[in-house]
């Protein structure tokens, strides 16, 4: 029985580390939000009041290469001014998914919102900054942004292109999101933000 535990545990302890070193990049510096442009709107114009579920079709990965696939994001009003935000993804090298939470309210900055977020399933949440950087009603197309400090004078930052309707990320919407990241002055990302495999839904 001890035996089964620790290789259960074991497991678990590879899917999380192959999860977790998916998207997030680490730079030198402090988050760049002095130089960003992020849209004012409020999370419910983006939710229309309901959960919403979308698509990754791009993130931010190592230049090696993504670990996880298969990623949607549900987005869901928890209490009137909190945004819940399950990610849901499949690991590359275990072929399992698993879940993760985000939690988002406004801060005292327009267009910026601090909050809670699980970087892996089973995990403590880390304290960081998101920004929605661009929003298309029509498409339904997202750039987000998180981001949060760590010691030594470095940062790790997540770029996210959500899509409620497609899961490929084409190369008009390639130069797009380049552009909006140009705008907030993100340029350094752009060589990471790299399109994600959707094979099987989780």
């Amino acid at each position: 029985m001890a035996s089964s535990r620790l290789v259960h545990t074991i497991f678990e302890f590879i899917t999380i580390v192959a999860i977790v070193n998916g998207n997030l990049i680490k730079f030198d510096g402090q988050c760049p939000f002095d130089d960003m442009k992020p849209l004012s709107i409020d999370a419910a114009e983006i939710l229309g009041g309901a959960p919403l579920t979308m698509t990754t079709i791009a993130e931010t990965t190592p230049l090696s290469g993504a670990n996880r696939t298969d990623t949607t994001e549900i987005l869901e009003f928890i209490k009137p001014d909190i945004v819940k935000v399950t990610l849901i993804c499949r690991s590359k090298e275990t072929g399992q998914c698993g879940k993760f939470f985000l939690l988002m309210r406004p801060s005292h900055q327009s267009g910026i919102y601090k909050g809670l977020y699980q970087v892996a399933p089973k995990t403590n949440f880390a304290k960081f900054k998101a920004a929605f950087l661009s929003f298309d009603p029509v498409t339904m197309k997202s750039v987000g942004l998180a981001c949060h400090n760590l010691p030594n004078s470095k940062f790790q930052i997540e770029i996210v292109v959500l899509s409620a309707y497609t899961s490929v990320y084409d190369e008009a919407t390639q130069e797009e999101v380049n552009k909006v990241l140009k705008f907030n002055n993100l340029e350094f990302v752009i060589p990471y933000v790299k399109g994600i495999e959707q094979n099987n839904e989780c």
